[in-house]
């Protein structure tokens, strides 16, 4: 049984991204003409935060790989919203709430490669528990 539970805690930080992700899927098909802005960047960015809160500070490399891997989850619902035309809220920035959600999600991604690798955690990871006195992580 605990090598079950190993396994789940293993996999956390893409558990967090793909529940995200799932919340925002039934968000979007219950009202899809409202446009959830930042919610792709939570999807994108929730997978290295999450290793960052469980590990440590992560190397550089070990952070780009999270944020790809969110990345990545962020950009499968942007496009599984679009083919089941959930995305027709309006958009902040000029285009589609598609383009809009792939833009997001890249800029949470980005901003999450940098706040996994600060030694000081700053404000988000600060609230979310995070020490000045971490070590970088191997691996995610």
């Amino acid at each position: 049984m605990s090598s079950v539970l190993e396994r789940v805690r293993a996999h956390g930080p893409v558990l967090v991204s793909v529940t995200f992700s799932v919340l925002w899927l039934g968000l979007a098909l219950r009202a899809p003409t409202v446009t959830y802005h930042l919610v792709p960047a939570v999807v994108a960015a929730s997978w290295p935060l999450t290793a960052r809160r469980r590990r440590g500070r992560l190397s550089l490399p070990a952070a780009i790989r999270a944020a790809m891997g969110g990345l990545v989850v962020a950009a499968a619902t942007t496009i599984e919203l679009a083919g089941l035309d959930a995305l027709r809220g309006p958009a902040l920035v000029g285009g589609s709430a598609t383009a809009e959600s792939a833009l997001v999600a890249v800029a949470g991604a980005a901003w999450a490669v940098r706040a996994t690798v600060r030694s000081r955690p700053g404000l988000v990871l600060g609230m979310l528990g995070a020490t000045e006195t971490e070590r970088p992580a191997a691996s995610t």
